[in-house]
């Protein structure tokens, strides 16, 4: 095992390995091992198990409490925290890694704990710090603890690259100035302040010296073309070679000025000054101690403070902590790797073949690739970005962490990166089907170990990168690789609700090519599980009916993801074509109308009538017909019961269809009046159409000419009902009618037995109806077929980004609609008239404006067709659903 980072307490060690897994042992009293669990003292290296899908950028430990950085720049403590130091708001000691959620948003790039205290480092250059501060170690001019994070005010306005604590003080180094920073206990001198006889300083001090900031004396080509620099493909880059740096050690008894009298020579091997070795008189190093120096790197323990510099003509750029996430320690799949494993698959393929295993096999890897702005560098590229100016390295900064994105609105993951690197790992595993194997094997126990308890959204990331793999595409391995990740996707509805709506939003977030593929592999997996059937019985019994459920539930997810994203894919993206010959629909519905009606599983446990998205119009139809035969042949059955019955009692007989007898003249007064008379068992049956005066036989011409004349007559906006939008020529409800709520309902019943008895007519509403009898909300996008212009104004409306926003559209939260050719204005707030609309509120205009227009104004029309429309098919949602489909789509 290797270990490629290492942090030590007063009595505990934590260590991480390569492969990301964090190890602790030592004394556990306070649980600063974070085992869950409290006991006297581990003697051997134990995994924490809480962290094993978190990508590790650095461990740190205080003297009873221990901390981790992830990659994406979120903390966790657990230890003592007797003195609020874990950052939780309490005093109480934690025994499971915390997450630190006062600070989530802020994007922590570094953490550094004294003995009782702790100090965060973000992104933007903020510190933070928390705990014991008994002797100003937090810098806020107090004494007091502070149990949530406190950013440290003086040091607002200076943008903070590195932070280090000793025991009982803590250091901050700000590279635009090259002034250092101290504020805490002072007994020992750590501080480096003019005069040892402070002994603590409860604000932020300059450490006396001859520091200043750095200026670069040889530019670089990333200075000046950083797109040319980062992405270059020339091995024969190299970086600066520094000469010399300087060792300054504070913890002295005199102050730094004289400390600096004697400084420590040391020479460097490269550029790195964690290869320093001491110089001797016989390289000639030699440093005039009046000479300015540029502080590199500061570091801070027990009551001792040590920096390293050099002196301006070595050219050595200080340290930035901040950049962790471009040198993070644990393996990764990146460029880099990637770069190696092409270089010698064959010379070393053996440990090559060992680290591909480590890195598929752990989900903490995988959510540590392919982070945007690290992703795309290569060998010789990061040793670049070690040498890079200050400029050019916040660019980078910047472009790898959108800073104005709470920490969880976005995964941060470069797909095109990712596919990329993945293709030329796949493009090897062609060549060699050992790799091919391990890596499945890999993958295999990556995914049965996702675990729906996750504590952060960095550990989601593994859900967005799965699919992507190429045996992820492949249904054959479906028992090892989709159906796990399917069940683990599920499961965080039920475990961490939080986190499944983070990644219904991050799926949102996708493109449609990535949306698709994973739809299409989850389509591709339910006709495989089918297929399979056909020659194993007993796999049916045991294993079929589970897959097929979990397969179809996650399509589910998907489909409700995009239809929530307004049609983030078509409908018939989810349709399965395949179905209309592979299952038997018919009985298949029947199934499930036992299960509806008695509570119990049919034949199948399963229906795909649970799933009615995935049913193209051929199986729609299938559906909808065995559905009208089952009620028609129970209405008719019932019928003849009654009919036998009122031969031996006083029941009246009925007829076995539903028969409506009108004048052509008066077809809307006699449909009207007939409907209103007929039980909701009638609506079930056959349905009949006679003329008064024809002897024309109704074999289904008849009715289909009753329905296209009828609707014509109630459609038309002459009477009243209905209004046509003359730009998309669309109906809706007529805001002021005459007609009452009865009328509105037999028009529902209407639509409701054209549509059961398979009537084609003209149903020109807008898809916004569809939604409406569904009981979805409405919003901005439905606009689309029901006023375009109306839709185009209101967007405009929210992108509008002038500072004249009020002056521009002057409007308040009113309306003005036409009421018998007489404007009037309607109020869409109380008082809505004196509340004018700006930037602040104008999301909370458009969303009542559009209320008003699909809901509110039509509320009682609406309400009364939607009940006239219900009485045809009762409650069955999937009905609704599937006839809408087919009629209103």
């Amino acid at each position: 095992m290797v270990f490629v980072q290492v942090a030590c307490g007063a009595h505990h060690t934590l260590a991480v390995s390569q492969d990301g897994i964090l190890y602790t042992w030592g004394r556990n009293s306070s649980g600063q091992l974070g085992m869950e669990t409290v006991s006297e003292a581990e003697y051997a290296p134990a995994m924490v198990a809480a962290l094993h899908m978190l990508p590790i950028a650095q461990v740190i430990a205080g003297g009873a409490h221990s901390f981790v950085v992830t990659v994406g720049g979120s903390a966790y403590g657990w230890g003592n925290n007797s003195f609020g130091q874990l950052g939780v708001g309490d005093e109480k000691d934690r025994s499971k890694p915390t997450v630190l959620t006062s600070l989530k948003s802020q994007c922590i790039r570094r953490v550094a704990c004294g003995e009782d205290h702790t100090v965060a480092l973000t992104d933007a250059g903020g510190v933070f710090t928390v705990g014991a501060g008994m002797h100003g170690q937090l810098g806020h001019n107090s004494k007091n603890n502070e149990f949530l994070p406190k950013k440290v005010f003086e040091l607002m306005g200076s943008e903070v690259s590195q932070i280090a604590c000793g025991r009982r003080h803590t250091l901050a180094f700000v590279p635009s100035t090259g002034r250092i920073y101290a504020f805490g206990l002072n007994g020992s001198g750590q501080l480096g302040v003019s005069s040892k006889s402070q002994g603590q300083a409860l604000t932020p001090m300059m450490v006396v010296g001859f520091w200043v900031p750095y200026i670069r004396q040889k530019k670089i080509d990333c200075e000046e073309d950083l797109s040319h620099q980062m992405l270059t493909d020339n091995p024969s880059s190299q970086p600066p070679t520094c000469h010399g740096v300087i060792a300054v050690d504070l913890s002295r008894e005199q102050p730094p000025k004289e400390a600096l009298e004697e400084p420590v020579a040391m020479q460097t091997a490269k550029h790195s000054p964690k290869a320093m070795k001491k110089s001797t008189a016989e390289e000639g190093t030699t440093y005039d101690k009046n000479k300015d120096l540029i502080v590199n790197q500061i570091f801070g323990g027990g009551d001792q403070s040590f920096f390293i510099c050099s002196q301006q003509e070595e050219d050595l750029e200080p340290v930035d902590q901040r950049l962790a996430l471009f040198s993070c320690p644990i393996m990764t799949l990146s460029v880099q790797w990637v770069e190696l494993l092409e270089q010698t698959i064959e010379d070393n393929q053996e440990e090559r073949l060992r680290e591909l295993e480590v890195i598929f096999s752990s989900s903490a890897l995988l959510n540590g690739s392919f982070i945007r702005g690290n992703e795309m560098l290569s060998n010789d590229e990061l040793s670049v970005l070690q040498q890079s100016s200050s400029h050019t390295r916040v660019l980078l900064r910047s472009f790898s962490i959108e800073r104005d994105l709470p920490a969880s609105s976005h995964h941060n993951i470069s797909f095109d990166s990712a596919l990329h690197l993945l293709q030329r790992i796949e493009a090897l595993t062609d060549a060699h089907a050992a790799m091919a194997s391990r890596m499945e094997a890999a993958l295999h126990h990556c995914t049965v170990t996702l675990v729906p308890m996750v504590q952060d959204s960095e550990e989601l990331r593994i859900y967005l990168i799965l699919p992507l793999c190429r045996l992820f595409a492949e249904a054959r391995h479906y028992e090892s690789l989709q159906i796990p990740y399917a069940v683990s996707v599920l499961e965080l509805k039920k475990k961490r609700l939080w986190a499944d709506r983070c990644l219904d939003m991050w799926l949102t977030s996708t493109d449609t090519v990535y949306f698709q593929r994973l739809v299409d592999i989850y389509k591709r997996i339910v006709i495989y599980v089918i297929d399979q059937t056909s020659s194993n019985k007993q796999y049916i019994a045991t294993r079929w009916q589970q897959y097929l459920l979990t397969s179809l539930s996650l399509l589910e997810k998907l489909h409700h993801i995009s239809v929530s994203s307004h049609s983030k894919l078509s409908y018939d993206s989810f349709y399965i074509p395949e179905l209309t010959t592979k299952v038997d629909i018919s009985a298949d519905y029947q199934s499930w109308v036992e299960q509806q009606r008695f509570g119990r599983p049919g034949q199948y446990a399963i229906s795909f009538c649970r799933f009615p998205f995935v049913f193209d119009a051929p199986a729609k139809t299938v559906l909808l017909q065995t559905d009208a035969a089952l009620q028609m042949q129970e209405a008719v059955g019932e019928a003849q019961v009654q009919n036998m019955f009122s031969m031996i009692s006083s029941i009246a007989p009925t007829l076995p269809i539903l028969l409506l007898q009108v004048r052509r003249d008066h077809i809307m007064e006699d449909t009207f009046s007939q409907l209103e008379q007929f039980h909701v068992t009638d609506l079930k049956k056959p349905m009949k159409v006679k003329f008064v005066g024809e002897e024309a036989v109704d074999q289904g011409g008849v009715t289909k000419e009753f329905f296209l004349l009828l609707m014509q007559k109630v459609l038309n906006p002459d009477y009243g009902m209905f209004e046509e939008h003359e730009e998309i020529r669309t109906m809706w409800f007529r805001e002021q009618t005459f007609e009452d709520e009865s009328k509105f309902a037999s028009v529902g019943m209407l639509c409701g037995l054209a549509i059961y008895n398979f009537q084609i007519i003209d149903l020109r509403f807008p898809l916004v109806l569809y939604k409406k009898l569904l009981g979805s909300a409405t919003s901005l996008i439905d606009l689309v077929d029901f006023s375009p212009a109306v839709l185009h104004s209101l967007e405009q409306l929210l992108q509008y980004e002038g500072d004249d926003f009020q002056e521009t559209f002057s409007l308040a939260f009113e309306i003005v609609r036409e009421r018998f050719e007489e404007p009037v204005v309607v109020e869409l707030v109380p008082r809505g008239s004196s509340i004018p609309v700006n930037v602040d509120n104008r999301e909370e205009y458009v969303a009542k404006y559009v209320d008003y227009l699909l809901n509110v104004s039509v509320q009682m029309q609406f309400t009364a067709f939607k009940a006239g429309f219900m009485r045809v098919f009762g409650n069955r949602r999937i009905l609704v659903s599937i006839h809408c489909d087919l009629y209103f789509q």
